[in-house]
């Protein structure tokens, strides 16, 4: 027979009534339907042991219930000579079985202490807004808690889960708070698509499949190992991506395609392979390539609006493969390839590079013209003039001849120009002073 206990769940606010009691079933495998008949109490805690013909009747009949206590119920292995749920006749012990409570309306749910497996959609569309997953827990399986619109947290710390399956969490919408175990390796396709999650620590993972961290719309921040193996897509349409940390070398299809607020240089500047479309549509008006990059896919920088100039000086005659239709998506003779001094005929001969306006500068970041009493130096998109005899006037010209700026100091020893504003990447300033007239070119960091 099951032992029936009744416990207060809330005291008295102000002057209303005592709220109902909830209920506490002491149980043995198989009785749980007929104990649950005609219950009306919202909360449920149950102790002893259950099988599946007991998950059945909670997740056929829950009755009232919203809060379910499971975590000092044992979950008995069982067979059935005929199927019983999902097609299945046997039951392992210490598993939820696949789709036992999709669609529950429980809002909170305590799982066993000793549960090791959480079956395919076994959580999927309920009502939870929270979750902990016991240390027990070895295994779960796809859609386990698909499309929990209203769960907005979910404590996994404990676990000794090391593989998130496909879909674990697509679809909960209001999910903005999540703790992952230290053993996780392995991230299934599209895990958290649709959620609201905004950073996520995965340096410990070695693993993403295609789509993993896909549709992530209010992913902000994501640190990964850099040595991990990447799938496709990994990242595609996080669109509020800003921050990247640890982006392979090896850089695959769609890694950050149309991650619009991402700087595309945070995956070009280490890349040895750029995979097709693999930063189509992201953010960034230049880019600096590796000097070992050896290959580029097709539409490899497809609609970056922004982009105006590569920095391809570190490769000095090294010309990367480029697949035909490797720059389609963008207007090449508008961008800027920036070579170095001795290698311009050579890259305006390539099939590919040769599509862009390829030109040189002098200058990258920080320039000191040593052999005058005048320096100029550029750091952090600021030019700095120094003259010891005074400074009589300061020019800024666009690659193209365009003044930008201009100025009389008056013979002060030092001016500071903001350069960030200028629509140029190249720029060429001058500086008059102490009978001198000294000029350099700057690559500015935009």
């Amino acid at each position: 027979m099951n032992n029936i206990i009744r416990y207060s769940t809330a005291g008295f606010l102000l002057c209303t009534p005592l709220l109902a009691a909830a209920l506490e079933l002491n149980v043995s495998p198989g009785t749980l339907a007929g104990a649950l008949t005609g219950n009306t109490d919202t909360e449920l805690r149950l102790t002893g042991s259950i099988d599946v013909r007991d998950l059945i009747a909670l997740a056929e009949n829950p009755g009232a219930v919203t809060a379910l206590d499971l975590s000092d119920v044992n979950i008995e292995a069982y067979t059935y000579h005929r199927p019983l749920w999902q097609g299945h006749t046997w039951f392992p012990a210490g598993e939820l079985p696949e789709y036992i409570f999709m669609g529950a309306p429980f809002v909170e749910l305590k799982l066993p202490a000793t549960l090791t497996v959480l079956g395919e959609g076994a959580l999927a569309a309920s009502a939870l807004e929270s979750l902990t997953l016991p240390a027990s827990l070895r295994q779960v399986g796809e859609f386990a808690l698909y499309s929990c619109t209203s769960l907005r947290n979910v404590d996994m710390s404990a676990s000794h889960i090391s593989e998130l399956p496909a879909a674990m969490f697509k679809g909960c919408g209001l999910l903005n708070e999540i703790s992952l175990p230290s053993v996780l390796r392995s991230v299934g396709s599209e895990v958290f698509t649709g959620t609201s999650l905004r950073h996520l620590e995965l340096s410990g993972v070695s693993y993403f499949a295609d789509f993993a961290l896909s549709g992530m719309e209010h992913l902000e921040s994501v640190v990964f190992d850099s040595h991990a193996d990447f799938g496709r897509g990994v990242l595609m349409g996080a669109v509020r991506l800003e921050r990247l940390e640890g982006a392979p070398s090896d850089v695959p299809d769609l890694f950050t395609a149309h991650c619009t607020a991402l700087d595309a240089d945070a995956v070009v500047s280490g890349a040895t392979v750029l995979g097709d479309c693999c930063v189509a549509s992201a953010g960034g008006v230049r880019l600096h390539l590796a000097d070992d990059l050896s290959e580029v896919g097709a539409h490899v920088f497809d609609g970056m609006r922004h982009l105006k100039d590569i920095d391809a000086t570190t490769l000095g005659s090294r010309i990367p493969g480029a697949v035909s239709g490797a720059f389609d998506g963008i207007d090449c003779s508008s961008i800027s390839l920036i070579v170095g001094d001795d290698y311009q005929d050579l890259w305006r001969a390539d099939e590919q590079w040769g599509r862009f306006n390829i030109c040189t500068v002098s200058g990258v970041d920080r320039v000191v013209a040593e052999e005058s009493s005048i320096r100029l130096t550029m750091q952090s998109d600021c030019l700095t003039v120094y003259c010891a005899e005074g400074i009589d006037e300061v020019t800024v010209y666009s690659a193209e001849g365009l003044c930008l700026y201009t100025a009389s100091p008056g013979g002060a020893a030092e001016v500071t120009v903001d350069c960030s504003a200028f629509d140029s990447s190249i720029l060429v300033a001058g500086a008059h002073g102490g009978k001198q007239c000294v000029s350099r070119k700057f690559l500015v960091q935009k």
